[in-house]
């Protein structure tokens, strides 16, 4: 290989292409402009929401615990899926009145709407603990604490369906 060759391919700069200034632009035009634009994105997202709120069922936290007779169930659920519940949440389902009005009549029968659903936090059930054991060492012999979430869908009083979501 000759030097003068590598050097005729060694390229660093295109010579075709020239800078070029730019025309200052007009500040105050700019900020305006861009205050407009912003305006009118937070418009378009307010009126989004709005129709969202208007249209999509919403879950409302019921502060008292949930029926005795539904607990009991949880709990069964939750030992079957090898779960031992420690907390129970209820929350009741409101259906905006503007999409079901609209929606065919086999969509809001109450065969198939949900009306409530219930979140049972626990811990994996494992076997008993043996010794008494300080808070400080069962966390080191434990590792990062795990948490099990059951999620329950009720629909017309009954309790359709369970389904467990672990935390990593």
């Amino acid at each position: 290989m000759d030097l003068k060759t590598l050097a005729q391919f060694n390229l660093y700069g295109d010579p075709s292409l020239t800078p070029v200034t730019l025309p200052a632009a007009k500040k105050a035009v700019d900020a305006v402009a861009k205050r407009v634009e912003r305006s009118d994105r937070r418009r378009s997202l307010f009126r989004r929401g709005v129709e969202l709120t208007s249209s999509v069922p919403v879950p409302h936290l019921v502060r008292t615990p949930p029926a005795r007779s539904i607990r009991n169930k949880l709990t069964r659920e939750a030992v079957q899926l090898n779960v031992r519940p420690t907390d129970f949440l209820q929350f009741v389902v409101r259906h905006p009145a503007r999409t079901t009005k609209f929606m065919p009549k086999a969509l809001v029968q109450k065969e198939v709407v949900p009306t409530a659903f219930y979140i049972v936090f626990g811990k994996t059930a494992t076997s008993k603990r043996k010794a008494r054991v300080t808070r400080r060492k069962r966390a080191e012999m434990e590792g990062p604490r795990q948490i099990v979430a059951l999620v329950a869908k009720e629909v017309n009083g009954q309790i359709v369906s369970v389904h467990k979501t672990v935390s990593r």
